[in-house]
């Protein structure tokens, strides 16, 4: 098993490399530099002062040594600091990182749980009205984009029915505490776990209705095992293997319309602050971000990995024969 996840995480070292070149081919394909954004009408700066902040900065070096000075800090930890306000990005990043993290744990885990029972359910009662009225709902929420259903589930239960705050994630004059959190991030999180659940659940039930006919359910039968036994023991945990590789697979999505449904429910995370950092054009933080989001999703793939060789003792006999 430890074999099997070195050989997996060598596979993803030279992938986060040629993610991290891309993002620093982006930065300088992008028009102007720091030192142009630095050049704002009250300072005045003359040509001889800005060339001299690039000077400074290290915008005259060659590409390649950009990109290896740019890389050893990484490395180091040190992921800059920002052109609007000088503000370390590290801490910036980790403290938004959390409440997204929150944000998106809890919506992929209100996704998982409910596609995944509502699949099972409707799997074993095919044809029934839960079925096809379950088939229609995921239809919708399929075609239904993050930012309309966020705009939707906003307007309805913040707007018209009060049932939830509009916006923020705490009560502006109140204690911080756990409950009045959860109660700002209910109506966020389940709009975005909504659009989770239609995809789970669509996998999990054609997943279990190819399960649910498999040659060894009929042998369990046949040897007298009960039907509960025969569903939860064999058939679920079957038809669980594919659904392990849509998580993982759901993991670039699932950040993407965080990033949407921050900016419409004002939850400070990172979604708020990228577009804060497009708007002004803050390319280190931008950067940044990028990279911390895209090593998200390689580590996401790399567990996806490693729950799939737990799963499925196939993966198991190939890594110890190996």
């Amino acid at each position: 098993m430890v074999r099997y996840f070195v050989r997996r995480l060598m596979v993803y070292i030279p992938v986060a490399l040629l993610i991290a070149i891309i993002i620093f081919t982006l930065s300088l394909a992008a028009p102007g530099d720091p030192a142009d954004w630095l050049n704002n009408p009250e300072l005045e700066l003359t040509p001889g002062q800005i060339e001299a902040i690039r000077e400074r900065m290290g915008l005259n070096d060659p590409p390649h040594v950009r990109f290896i000075k740019w890389g050893a800090q990484i490395l180091q930890g040190n992921l800059g600091y920002r052109l609007k306000n000088n503000q370390a990005i590290g801490p910036l990043i980790m403290e938004r990182l959390s409440r997204t993290l929150a944000f998106t744990g809890i919506s992929a885990l209100f996704g998982v749980i409910v596609g995944t029972s509502l699949g099972i359910y409707t799997a074993l009662h095919q044809y029934s009205w839960l079925d096809y009225l379950s088939a229609a709902i995921t239809f919708l929420g399929i075609s239904v984009p993050a930012f309309v259903l966020g705009i939707a589930g906003l307007w309805l239960f913040g707007l018209k029915l009060r049932w939830f705050p509009v916006g923020g994630m705490s009560t502006v004059g109140a204690e911080n505490s756990v409950w009045d959190f959860l109660y700002h991030l209910i109506l966020p999180a389940s709009m975005l776990g909504v659009i989770q659940v239609t995809s789970y659940f669509r996998y999990m039930r054609m997943s279990m209705l190819e399960t649910l006919h498999a040659d060894y359910l009929v042998t369990a039968r046949a040897k007298g095992l009960a039907q509960r036994r025969v569903v939860l023991v064999h058939a679920v945990r079957n038809a669980l293997l594919p659904l392990v590789t849509m998580i993982g697979m759901r993991i670039p999505g699932l950040l993407a319309g965080a990033v949407f449904l921050e900016s419409i429910f004002s939850w400070p995370g990172m979604g708020l602050l990228f577009i804060d950092g497009i708007n002004s054009r803050d390319y280190p933080l931008i950067m940044a971000q990028t990279l911390i989001m895209a090593t998200a999703v390689l580590l996401a793939n790399l567990l996806t990995d490693m729950a799939y060789a737990i799963v499925d003792p196939r993966i198991r006999l190939e890594a110890r024969t190996e």
